[in-house]
């Protein structure tokens, strides 16, 4: 006889969503120290970090400590810190939030020929999925 497969358990299915949904709290992190780099000049930053605010701050011509950059960086902080609680309970809206959020900040690196940042974000993107896919089987087994 052979057995028939049986759902995954809830705590499994959990687990993978908050390993997926810390990707985002990687991601944040890692930005914010790389903004703190920069505002102190160092040469140095974090390849999965946002883009986005370098290239406001780029495109208005500004300082290291420009609003737009600091604007920016502090909203997509926000957002990240928020799509990471709610992707670690389970939350499929988060994941496709921050991960569509994620792409376009890709986007960007490949716009400014930053490939290894491009690269980095292609992997935590890679690293989200099975927190993703977990949080679909959460939604079918309730």
């Amino acid at each position: 006889m052979i057995p028939t497969p049986q759902p995954q358990s809830t705590n499994r299915l959990s687990y993978r969503a908050q390993l997926g949904g810390s990707r985002f709290y990687w991601i944040a992190g890692l930005s914010l120290v790389s903004a703190i780099l920069r505002v102190m000049q160092t040469h140095f930053g974090f390849a999965a970090a946002f883009a986005i605010p370098t290239i406001l701050a780029a495109l208005t011509n500004s300082q290291v400590i420009s609003p737009a950059y600091l604007g920016s960086l502090g909203i997509l902080l926000v957002i990240f810190m928020g799509c990471g609680y709610f992707a670690s309970l389970g939350a499929k809206w988060a994941f496709i939030a921050g991960g569509l959020i994620y792409i376009v900040d890709g986007i960007g690196c490949y716009l400014i020929k930053d490939y290894m940042s491009l690269a980095i974000h292609a992997y935590f993107l890679y690293r989200m999925m099975p927190g993703f896919i977990a949080s679909i089987e959460f939604e079918k087994g309730r």
